[in-house]
């Protein structure tokens, strides 16, 4: 995880910007208002699905930047302040230790003449650094870190939003994001050899003494190739492995990632959170440690997602007519009966991918941000995220992928054996996914 720290006058979230603004107008009516009140939403959300984490403190806040506070060694950061902050030279020491800083010019979205201010930062920064900023130079180097310049309209959400003013195309919107993810691409790579590591996905929910699916990735944030990388992965004690935990990469390429998929069996069933140790060896790199965590329900068995709500109790070979259409292209009603009757397991399996069709059907209608390659775990999650879902609708979904994942994959050490309990369930789940989905208007 990057991590990064804005400082400054104004806000990054959306809806505190708001409350400042109102508040303003009621004790403080001849103070600055915040240029940025339409702006950053976007910026802090694609910032955090590039693994950068963003804390701020402000006037306002209670949550001051606490920089006396703050480790290289455990994190790399990126200083992103709003036109005049008081903390410019203590920035400007962790950039010569390798820190990326980014100075946004907020040039007033309503009118708010700030530019004496900003002019007043860059002078500071020119007088300290010795670089001239008057260069149109994209990237200032000092000592191991960079300097950004950005414009408050590169990474603003103003005019895409769609509001009672007018309807902007989905063309516009993708646009202005792809535009801002190629900025957060450029102040998130950093000038020496870096790697950073993070879950990209996991259950959320799981049964005991199953293996599950933990996929972790690697990523080249440094300014340069890495070559012959050993990964040694901890697990807590919890969770057994089945799968490697020393992997060795032969290669990661500037900007590049890679994927590692980590298959362990957890012990306990109970609430957990969990901490993955893991260890590099690298003679060059900065970084060489790191702490994950995520937490996760472990239960007895996927059942108790569902097994007791007795409005699942339903004859499955009638209720499956009702929703035949959506089982389509993947199979049909009678195959689908003739399936729950032979074979429970190649039947949870076509639960998941019939899940998968409708997921992303659902999701390429409703997510302002929609790739059809990402995996059905981070559709769900960002459809939960954007409340497009709501939480009944993600567990019988989670039914059904977690079902579904065992019985696709084959690299467990051991065979999994479905029941047609097991089927009636997991295919229960699915007809209650299709069917909230249509009474809540998200399929036809």
């Amino acid at each position: 995880m990057i991590k990064g720290y804005y400082n400054g006058y104004h806000y990054l979230e959306l809806s505190t910007a708001y409350k400042n603004a109102a508040w303003e107008g009621v004790y403080f009516p001849e103070s600055i208002r915040d240029p940025l009140i339409s702006s950053l939403s976007n910026f802090k959300k694609l910032c955090r699905n590039k693994n950068i984490l963003i804390e701020y403190g402000t006037n306002y806040s209670k949550e001051e930047v606490d920089l006396e506070n703050i480790s290289f060694e455990n994190f790399p950061i990126i200083f992103i302040v709003s036109v005049s902050s008081t903390e410019i030279l203590k920035f400007l020491e962790w950039v010569q230790l390798g820190a990326n800083l980014v100075i946004i010019n907020a040039s007033g979205t309503f009118g708010e003449n700030l530019s004496d201010e900003y002019n007043n930062t860059i002078q500071l920064i020119n007088s300290v650094t010795k670089i001239d900023k008057t260069k149109n130079d994209e990237v200032f180097k000092l000592g191991l870190g960079q300097i950004f310049y950005l414009s408050e309209y590169e990474i603003n959400d103003f005019g895409i939003e769609l509001s009672p003013f007018g309807v902007i195309n989905e063309e516009s919107i993708n646009a202005k994001i792809e535009s801002i993810n190629k900025i957060i691409g450029k102040i998130s790579s950093f000038s020496f050899p870096l790697i950073d590591i993070s879950i990209n996905s996991f259950p959320t929910t799981f049964p005991v003494n199953e293996p599950m699916f933990i996929e972790i990735r690697v990523f080249n944030i440094g300014d340069s190739n890495i070559q012959n990388l050993q990964i040694e992965i901890q697990l807590p004690d919890e969770l057994e492995p089945i799968s490697a935990t020393y992997i060795e990469i032969g290669g990661i390429k500037k900007a590049d990632f890679h994927s590692i998929a980590l298959i362990c069996k957890p012990l306990y069933k109970g609430e957990f959170s969990f901490n993955i140790d893991i260890q590099i060896s690298h003679s060059i790199l900065n970084r060489k440690y790191f702490n994950l965590t995520f937490e996760t329900n472990i239960l007895d068995n996927l059942r108790n997602l569902v097994g007791s709500s007795n409005n699942l109790k339903f004859d499955t070979t009638e209720k499956i007519l009702e929703v035949e259409k959506y089982l389509k292209p993947t199979t049909d009603s009678k195959q689908f009966i003739k399936l729950l009757e032979t074979d429970p397991g190649a039947l949870i399996a076509k639960t998941r991918k019939i899940l998968e069709y409708i997921v992303k059907e659902i999701g390429a209608k409703n997510l302002r941000y929609f790739k059809k390659d990402l995996p059905l775990h981070d559709i769900l999650k960002n459809l939960y995220v954007e409340r497009k879902i709501d939480n009944k609708l993600k567990s019988y979904a989670d039914t059904v992928r977690l079902f579904g994942n065992m019985a696709s994959h084959s690299e467990f050490e051991r065979e999994i054996t479905f029941t047609t309990e097991d089927a009636i369930t997991v295919s229960n789940s699915l007809i209650q996914f299709i069917s909230e989905c249509i009474s809540q208007k998200l399929l036809r």
